[in-house]
Order: C-alpha cells, then sequence, then structure tokens
C-alpha cells in the first residue's frame, strides 16, 4: 500500500506545478487535481508521465485549465506503520494470511483491522478497545479529524 501525504498546502495551475517537479526533479512527488464540478474524478500525473510520455500525455480540458492542482508526496511514516501492525499480526500473533486474496506487501492499516475485526478479535477485545479509547478521550473530536482526513485523499 502506498499512502501519500500533502507535499505542501500551495495550489497551482498545471504549469506551474509541472515546472515544480521537472526542475526540483522530484520523482517521489504527484500531482492531482480533482474535478470541482462535483464530479468524482481525479487526475493524477508522476514524474514517470513528465519524463516518459509528455510528448503524448493527455489530460481532460478541466484538469488542464484548473489552478488546483496539489502535490503529494509518499508518506513513509504511515507505510512504515502499516507495514509494522502487519508483521505483528502475522508473526507475534501467528495469523496466517489468506494470500489467494491479500499480499501482505499491498495491505493498508485499514486493511489489517480488517484481518483483526474479522478472525482475531472477540466481543471482550472490542469492548476493552472501547474502553481505551472512552477514557483517552482520543475520539472527542472524530467529527473533525474525519473532515480533516477525508479532505486529504
Amino acid at each position: 500500500m502506498k499512502y501519500y501525504k500533502r507535499y505542501n498546502d500551495k495550489l497551482y495551475d498545471f504549469d506551474e506545478a509541472y515546472d515544480l517537479i521537472e526542475k526540483n526533479n522530484l520523482k517521489d512527488v504527484v500531482m492531482r487535481v480533482s474535478n470541482k464540478f462535483g464530479s468524482p474524478s481525479q487526475v493524477e500525473v508522476n514524474w514517470k508521465m513528465i519524463h516518459e510520455q509528455n510528448k503524448s500525455m493527455s489530460i481532460p480540458v478541466w484538469a488542464a485549465k484548473s489552478d488546483r492542482w496539489e502535490l503529494w508526496a509518499p508518506d513513509y511514516e504511515k507505510q512504515e506503520l502499516a507495514n509494522n501492525v502487519g508483521d505483528w499480526i502475522q508473526d507475534d500473533l501467528d495469523f496466517e494470511l489468506d494470500s489467494r486474496f491479500w499480499k501482505a506487501e499491498n495491505m493498508s492499516i485499514l486493511d489489517w483491522w480488517k484481518q483483526l475485526d474479522d478472525y482475531i478479535l472477540i466481543e471482550e477485545d472490542y469492548l476493552e478497545i472501547m474502553n481505551f479509547l472512552k477514557k483517552s478521550g482520543r475520539l472527542q473530536n472524530w467529527k473533525k479529524r474525519n473532515n480533516e482526513y477525508y479532505n486529504q485523499v
């Protein structure tokens, strides 16, 4: 699973974002723009497309004219967290992943949670987890956290 985070908080037009990636040789950074007209479509341009396909790259007109391009970089910390969780579940908990449906290296933190949920946790575990979350106060601002998370993705 490859996680991304915003490279910076700036918005660019296509040429500015393209030039920034090319001039700074930002191989891991991708350009993304979402259709602001309510459509769920998103366009992503990466370094490989810029350097190997730049003469034949095609994007929709709305994306080319947009001034809302964002730069996204890999989030190695979150990726490492998912890898550590996967190692813990497979090694320490001795869980055998059904490789017909899953490949450990492609699984997100949510995928690993689903494996815990489906195969490992029992009702008492859920009660302890919920009690821990209640006492910690971690979820007090869950609406704000969800909005921030889903605005990033």
